[in-house]
């Protein structure tokens, strides 16, 4: 087994990412990320923000469309290169002073550290290593997207549901 270690740098949030990138664990496929078995997903009436354009809910954005995120110490758009929804009931996952707009297995940049309910499951899925925050939330949504972006490990993506501005792993 091959694997790596990747420091990212993140300049908008000054912070510090590991992650681990496993030949064994399928890499950044999209198809090995994002199947209905995993639902490492966020809620599909978040909003993300795209270059020129008003904000945009990830059920509506394309592939080819152009997204803020961070990466490497470096603020930039980035294109999507898969988007994956499921429907079906979905339950969201708590975390402190964040709306319940992802599973728990869905990594969330807060306080200069990578967070989620199922660090296992976010570590195997995304290479991210996370701590454990938050609990179940009784909110359970009908539809779920993830999107994919080019870069050849996660990266952090802006989300706005709810009000709040929050950063999560693509």
């Amino acid at each position: 087994m091959s694997c790596t270690t990747t420091i990212v740098v993140f300049s908008l949030v000054a912070a510090v990412l590991y992650a681990t990138t496993c030949s064994s664990c399928g890499g950044r496929s999209a198809s090995t990320r994002h199947t209905a078995a995993h639902h490492a997903c966020l809620r599909a009436d978040a909003q993300i923000v795209p270059f020129h354009s008003k904000l945009v809910t990830i059920n509506d954005v394309s592939v080819g469309q152009f997204i803020l995120t961070v990466d490497r110490g470096i603020s930039s758009f980035r294109r999507i290169v898969a988007k994956t929804c499921h429907t079906g009931s979905y339950r969201m996952w708590n975390m402190p002073n964040l709306p319940e707009a992802m599973t728990a297995n869905h990594p969330i940049w807060l306080n200069y550290k990578w967070y989620s309910g199922d660090p296992v499951a976010s570590l195997r899925i995304f290479g991210v290593n996370t701590t454990q925050l938050g609990n179940e939330s009784s909110i359970i949504v009908p539809k779920v997207c993830s999107i994919d972006l080019d870069a050849e490990h996660s990266i952090a993506f802006a989300v706005k549901f709810d009000g709040t501005i929050f950063w999560a792993a693509d």
